[in-house]
């Protein structure tokens, strides 16, 4: 159990386990503190731990050896902890595979077999032909610690470069397979962070930074970004500069293609909400970028291309989002056209163009709606889904006819459709083998008023017919930040606390993406004493029900 999170959630249920039988006093190791003041305007804020900040010094190596020495000790106290490492195992010992995905006219998917480190990529011919291993991260290195992070086709469908990042760092390196052959390329590219591969003819874009100095690999400012083109069978050092703004170090440039290699888009952005646009047309040999967008008030990225017209996902002046139609001679704001557009009750997550229609997945309080429109934005029909819950997938190309979507909720294990496009009907692709009786637990959504009265959704799992005595071992998890939505996914820890008689909760705090852009501003900046109400009024809310 590699994954921070995992070991969190179990953790916390053996605590709060072992809390209710028998408390004990806990004799925390002594941390240091500093003197460190820092003076914002006219108020002074003591920062006594900014020592611990510094992960290179021996001190914090120290101070690291010291508290995991110490939460060993405790964890070695449970008496029934070899029995849940057993139970933990048997859950994730079995194969469980991800959404199969056309490239060319070859299928790929990952698949791991129980308990390896990461997942295998497999190929095949059809989607019913045996599949054989295309490639292995688990032989990247003998200790685990090279990780696959990304995979990325040439639109030919000769190459597929992929990176990889050690020891869970940021920073990545490129490797480019041909696919004919299976060889891997001589071509090898470092320094390479928040990126992916966008290819164009014999060569792709991509973003780098600077090469940090020593000891300020994973500690230097993520500034002075640029992105090059590399050529196949050149070495990095040859890699041609194409943006560069040095007058703005914290604005990070990034390039995509269109399917059809016609169009360049130009993305810049500061953080994690926000960016600008700019285009070219390939066709037209354009030195000069053409802007969309030029403040960073809002996302805007492109989809695709159709028919020379631009379709575009955003939430410019709409909160709920929207796909609109940009005409490249006329790209000003004042044009674009509006194909689909979310509503306060139906927020627009995301759409996918495949087999010649749109597939919008809404969320209505939180779980997946799929709504089919065709290329003009007028509604087709609903797909109907197996249960509430949460459905992702819908992927492919233009003229792909078979697609694919996964469905799981907190108390069922993920289960993967095959989508007929052409005739609407879904059937199953691959059920679930986990070890985990879904039919022994239930999954219910309620709302509750924070301080202020906003009503907020929460969900709750537990065996039915759990009695509700206020003595059930529960984990209230939520997050509340960055436009992320926390959605109630199938989790593998969380079945140890299910199975013995705990409740899981995840609550939906304002700062998320639930329910537009009013609901994320609500959990910023000055707004964020309301993330912190939210998550106090959901424990208040368990406490009161039991």
């Amino acid at each position: 159990m590699k994954n921070s999170s995992i070991i969190l959630i179990v953790a916390s249920f053996l605590v709060i386990v072992l809390h209710q039988k028998a408390p004990e006093e806990l004799r925390y190791p002594v941390t240091e503190k500093g003197e460190t003041i820092d003076t914002y305007f006219d108020t002074t804020i003591a920062d006594p731990y900014r020592w611990l900040e510094d992960d290179y010094s021996n001190s914090t190596k120290a101070w690291v050896s010291k508290q995991n020495a110490f939460t060993s000790s405790y964890m070695r106290k449970i008496p029934y902890r070899r029995k849940i490492e057993k139970r933990l195992t048997e859950i994730w010992n079995y194969p469980s595979q991800g959404i199969p995905f056309k490239k060319g006219d070859k299928y790929y998917f990952y698949k791991n077999d129980g308990l390896q480190s990461q997942s295998v990529l497999y190929v095949q011919d059809s989607p019913t032909s045996d599949p054989v291993v295309f490639m292995d991260p688990n032989k990247f290195s003998n200790d685990g610690t090279i990780a696959l992070g990304g995979t990325y086709f040439s639109n030919d469908h000769r190459y597929m470069g992929y990176s990889v990042s050690i020891s869970g760092s940021d920073w990545k390196e490129y490797y480019v397979k041909d696919l004919s052959t299976g060889e891997l390329l001589p071509d090898h590219l470092r320094w390479v962070k928040f990126s992916g591969m966008a290819w164009l003819g014999n060569g792709f874009y991509y973003k780098r930074y600077p090469t940090p100095d020593e000891n300020e690999e994973f500690s230097a400012a993520n500034e002075h970004a640029k992105v090059y083109y590399h050529r196949l069978g050149t070495s990095q050092e040859a890699d041609e500069l194409i943006f560069y703004e040095p007058d703005k170090p914290k604005l990070a440039p990034g390039i995509s293609v269109s399917d059809d290699e016609r169009f360049m888009f130009l993305y810049r952005s500061s953080g994690t909400y926000g960016n600008m646009l700019a285009f070219k047309d390939t066709k037209l040999d354009e030195e000069e970028w053409t802007h969309i967008v030029d403040d960073l008030n809002s996302n805007c990225w492109i989809m695709d291309n159709i028919g020379g017209q631009l379709i575009a996902q955003t939430d410019r002046n709409s909160p709920f989002k929207k796909i609109v139609r940009i005409d490249p001679k006329k790209p000003q704001e004042s044009n674009w056209e509006t194909l689909i557009e979310g509503t306060q009750d139906q927020v627009l997550s995301s759409v996918n163009l495949v087999g010649g229609k749109f597939f919008a997945h809404f969320t209505q309080d939180v779980l997946s709606v799929w709504k089919v429109y065709d290329l003009d934005g007028n509604f087709l029909y609903n797909v109907d889904l197996p249960e509430k819950g949460i459905v992702d997938g819908f992927n492919g190309k233009k003229d792909q006819m078979i697609t694919w979507y996964t469905f799981n909720n907190s108390v069922n294990p993920s289960t993967i459709y095959q989508y007929n496009i052409k005739q609407n009907i879904s059937t199953v692709y691959k059920e679930s083998v986990a070890k985990f009786d879904r039919d022994s637990f239930v999954l219910k959504q309620d709302f509750y008023p924070s301080k202020d009265g906003t009503m907020i959704p929460i969900f709750i799992a537990h065996k039915k017919g759990l009695k509700m005595d206020g003595k059930r071992p529960t984990l209230l998890y939520a997050y509340g930040g960055f436009n992320i939505s926390i959605k109630p996914y199938f989790s593998k820890a969380n079945s140890i606390l299910y199975e013995n008689d705990g409740v899981y909760a995840i609550a939906n705090l304002r700062g998320g993406s639930e329910y537009g852009q009013d609901w994320h501003e609500a959990g910023m900046l000055h707004n964020k004493q309301n993330v912190f109400d939210d998550f106090i009024a959901a424990a208040e809310y368990l406490e009161k029900s039991g």
